[in-house]
């Protein structure tokens, strides 16, 4: 839940208004709109303090949700709290289908590979984000808040 306040702390500071959901809207963590309210994006945050970011989508869903038209005020924010609370948080904001295309990607590699899938089956809905299994263009737009295009 941290990462959702950091995140929408940071939006707020940029110009951007932001809310959070404490309860389970799918796929919605944060709704963040311009100041003068003519466009609105939809952000899942994703924070880990060490580790891996941890996602639950079956192969089948991520399939289903890429197969949808990209809707492009959909975005991931993954936060990186870090252990050192003397150290801001990093983020990355990816939009939607991005991440959902990485997940995808992971998971299909785990099935061409049994043994990473650590004995479960491979409709197994865990999913491991590691900052260095991102795709270049996703580490790229880290700290890229302009992504979201709702700053002023």
């Amino acid at each position: 839940m941290a990462g959702q306040f950091f995140v929408a702390a940071e939006l707020c500071r940029r110009g951007a208004y932001a809310v959070t959901f404490a309860g389970n809207m799918p796929r919605i963590d944060i709704l963040a709109s311009n100041t003068d309210q003519t466009k609105t994006v939809h952000i899942q945050v994703k924070s880990k303090r060490k580790g891996t970011w941890q996602a639950h989508f079956r192969l089948d869903q991520l399939e289903e949700a890429i197969s949808l038209p990209e809707d492009p005020s959909r975005f991931w924010v993954l936060v990186d709290i870090g252990e050192d609370n003397s150290q801001s948080p990093r983020y990355w904001i990816v939009p939607e289908r991005r991440m959902l295309e990485i997940m995808r990607d992971n998971r299909e590699k785990c099935r061409a590979s049994p043994k990473d899938l650590r004995g479960k089956s491979p409709d197994w809905p865990h999913n491991a984000i590691v900052e260095k299994d991102l795709p270049q263009d996703a580490r790229d737009v880290e700290g890229g808040w302009e992504r979201l295009g709702i700053l002023s």
